[in-house]
Order: structure tokens, then C-alpha cells, then sequence
């Protein structure tokens, strides 16, 4: 399957439309159906890729995410980023995204299923098992690359990854700078942040290796465990963070 973050590029086939729509909705349900593989820790689980998972899994595991995120994480993340990314992304500190959800509960879901909806196909298109690919066999059929024999559907798979990635990236950047903004962070509380964040995700990353002998050596498995700990990282330093501060321990004014 496609890396879990490219699947969010799915989401620019719903700009003309995202003035009504939620782009956190949007953006979650791209990924919400691969979030079981993070929760389990390994790339392991179909449920979430079903009926039955979309509804009791996928749809209110994004929302909590969206509330954990905005409410927890965003402010914190964005006060922290390098200035080049900051100057980006601070006029998202201000969006109230609770109260926009009691009041659009409903688009917020079907935005997310949107994004789910975007996810399968993908999937079907680039899944050993995805519809697509055993209702079309030339995407089975293989080609040799330095004497590897690699399905069509696999490359496209890879390629697919990679261009999302490419052009998330390039969004990114091209986002408007607000130069204007004064740089109120101060550099040691950045260092703190980001340096917290990744002493937590070693030590989670040790004891999940400590727990899973079997998979520490497989990348797939080592690579889903490393997001899975760094979400937690970022959400435990986060909340701690925002606890210092509405304490007045931390000052980043």
C-alpha cells in the first residue's frame, strides 16, 4: 500500500470544495484507515480497510485525533517549528477548531469519509489483495528491475508514495509567509521542545523493541512502531508543555 502521509495528497481533489468541507476531516480520513497498523504497533490489520471498521474504527478514531490534535498538539507543535516553517503555518494557531466542530459535526464526518473513500481506491489500486488488482491482471504482471521481478501494482505503489510526498512537500513551501509576525520563541524553549520529543520516542522505541524481538529487525514493522511513538512523543510533550505554560513555568512570550 501507499505510505500512510501520501495518501493525504488525495486531499487536493477537494479544494473547489473545502470552503464547505473539513480539511482536517479530509486529510484524516486519507489516512484513518491505516491508523490500526499504529495502534497495534506493526503492519499488521485489515479492520479499518472494511464496512465495519470505517464506521466503529476509522470515523471516531479521527475525531479524537482532530480534537486531540487542535486542542493538544497544533499550538505547541507550531509555537516551536524552525521560523521558515513557523512564519507557514502560525495564522492556524488562531482557528478555533472545537467550536467549528460542535457546529459542523456533520461535514466533519463526511469529510472524513470522503477521505477514507480516497484511501481504498488508492489502495485498490496498489494492494496485493486491492480490487482493482485482482480484477485487472496485467497490474500482477511483473517487471525486472537489476534481477528483481517487481508487480506493476508495487511500483505504482512506490511511485504513487513518492509523488504524493514530492508534492505535499512543495505545498508546503509554497504556503504564504507571514514575515510580519514577530519571532516570539525563544530558542532554548525550541530546543527543549523538540529535544524532549526525541529522548521520549527513544525510549519508547526501546521498549518496543524490548516487547517485540520478532519485528525489531523487520523496517516495515520498525517504521510503523517509529510513527506510532513519535505521535505519542509529540502528544506527551505537547500536553506537557501547555501545562507548563498555562502554569507560567514555561515563558515563550
Amino acid at each position: 500500500m501507499p505510505f500512510t502521509f501520501s495518501h493525504t495528497v488525495a486531499a487536493f481533489l477537494f479544494k473547489p470544495w473545502l470552503n464547505r468541507l473539513s480539511l482536517t476531516g479530509v486529510v484524516l480520513g486519507c489516512m484513518a484507515p491505516d491508523f490500526e497498523y499504529f495502534l497495534r504497533m506493526r503492519m499488521q490489520g485489515e479492520f479499518g480497510h472494511h464496512i465495519a471498521g470505517i464506521l466503529l474504527f476509522d470515523l471516531p478514531v479521527s475525531i479524537l485525533i482532530a480534537l486531540v490534535f487542535h486542542q493538544v498538539i497544533r499550538n505547541e507543535m507550531i509555537e516551536n517549528l524552525p521560523w521558515f516553517l513557523k512564519k507557514r503555518f502560525i495564522v492556524f494557531q488562531r482557528f478555533d477548531w472545537f467550536g467549528y466542530f460542535k457546529n459542523h459535526y456533520f461535514m466533519v464526518i463526511i469529510s472524513i469519509f470522503l477521505g477514507i473513500f480516497t484511501h481504498i481506491t488508492w489502495d485498490a489500486f496498489t494492494h496485493q489483495t486491492g480490487f482493482f488488482v485482482q480484477k485487472w491482471v496485467v497490474l500482477q504482471d511483473t517487471v525486472s528491475i537489476a534481477d528483481f521481478n517487481i508487480p506493476l501494482y508495487k511500483i505504482f505503489q512506490h511511485l504513487s508514495s513518492s509523488l504524493g510526498l514530492m508534492i505535499i512537500a512543495i505545498y508546503f513551501f509554497k504556503l504564504p509567509s507571514y514575515t510580519n509576525i514577530q519571532k516570539n520563541n525563544e530558542r532554548k524553549t525550541l530546543w527543549m521542545y523538540w529535544g524532549a520529543i526525541l529522548v521520549l520516542l527513544g525510549c519508547l522505541l526501546g521498549l518496543w523493541s524490548s516487547f517485540n524481538n520478532d519485528l525489531k529487525f523487520s523496517l516495515v514493522h520498525v517504521l510503523v512502531a517509529a510513527i506510532a511513538c513519535s505521535f505519542w512523543s509529540i502528544l506527551i510533550v505537547s500536553l506537557f508543555f501547555k501545562m507548563m505554560k498555562n502554569r507560567k513555568i514555561i515563558n515563550i512570550k
